[in-house]
This record gives structure tokens, sequence and C-alpha cells, in this order.
């Protein structure tokens, strides 16, 4: 809270009481010294701009969210699209990234004129990583740390109708 002007207080803690209260005295003091908000309540104005501007991953990192994740930060898990099913659209998203893994979901999105089965090929790095958690497909080793991702019928993937999409991706750690 800022203040521009003086502000003018009543203080008299070293005056005596009189029968009517205490006596007061008028001092002007400089904005510096103005009354402030009570420290909680900055403190919680504080939480909410750091909310709003500000997102944590990590040990304490702090990261602006203004922008979207595009990569993980160096020497962190890293999935990579290497090849897809025919007019199938692929973007893939890092959504989450921490000191020791990260998840990406991948948009797949039919852009053929007719239903078909799709497939993804990934490749995580480094080649140690391993997968925590996945969701919406199942997944095929084919050598080194390269799978081939395909829909599952629980999830009712397994094929695409004409513009359908849906949603994939998996966490992991390194």
């Amino acid at each position: 809270m800022e203040v521009d002007t003086p502000s003018r207080v009543s203080v008299a803690p070293h005056l005596p009481r009189t029968r009517f209260g205490t006596r007061s005295q008028t001092q002007t003091l400089s904005p510096a010294m103005a009354p402030r908000q009570p420290p909680l309540a900055q403190l919680a104005e504080l939480l909410v701009l750091a909310t709003l501007t500000l997102g944590c991953r990590g040990e304490g990192e702090v990261l602006d969210l203004s922008e979207p994740l595009s990569e993980p930060a160096a020497g962190r898990c890293a999935l990579d699209v290497l090849d897809a099913a025919s007019d199938l659209a692929v973007a893939r998203t890092l959504t989450s990234d921490w000191e020791s893994g990260s998840c990406y979901e991948l948009m797949l999105t039919n852009n053929a004129e007719t239903r078909q089965e799709w497939w993804v090929l990934v490749e995580l790095t480094p080649t140690q990583a391993t997968v925590d958690n996945r969701w919406n497909h199942t997944a095929t080793a084919i050598g080194g740390s390269a799978s081939e991702w395909r829909g599952i019928a629980s999830s009712n993937n397994t094929t695409l109708e004409a513009g359908a999409s849906t949603a994939v991706g998996a966490c992991f750690s390194c």
C-alpha cells in the first residue's frame, strides 16, 4: 500500500488519563511511518500475486508460467515423437517437469477422411528413464529407448473417427 501524503494519527501512550479518556496529541508521520496493513493481510496479498504470476516446479525452482512449458530443464526426462500413423496430427505438451522426472501429454487428431487405428513412435531420454504412470494407451518397446504407443479398448480410443481427437500421456522418472 503506497501513501502519497503524510498521515495524521493520534498517539498518546505517554499522556495521563483523564476522566474522559486519554488526552491526545496529533503528530504528523511520514509516508514510510504511516499505518500499514497488518502483516497477515500483506502476506495474503503477496501470495495471491505470486499465485497469479508464478508457479513452482522442482526443488523450490520458481518459474514464470505466463508461457507454457515446452522442453524439460537440462538433464531431465524428455519425450520425442519420432513417427506417427498416416494423417495423424500429434501435439506434444510437457505438462510437468521436476528434478527427477516429467510428464507429457500427446493430443492426437485424425486428419484422415475415414476412421483409422492410430499409433505413435516415441523415444524417451535418458535411456535409464522409467515410466511411472501412463494413461489412455499401451506401449510396446521396440529397441533402445523407443516404444510404440497405441490406443486401448478400455479408453475407447483404439481407432479415431475422421476429425476426432484423443489425449494420451505418461509420467517418467529419470
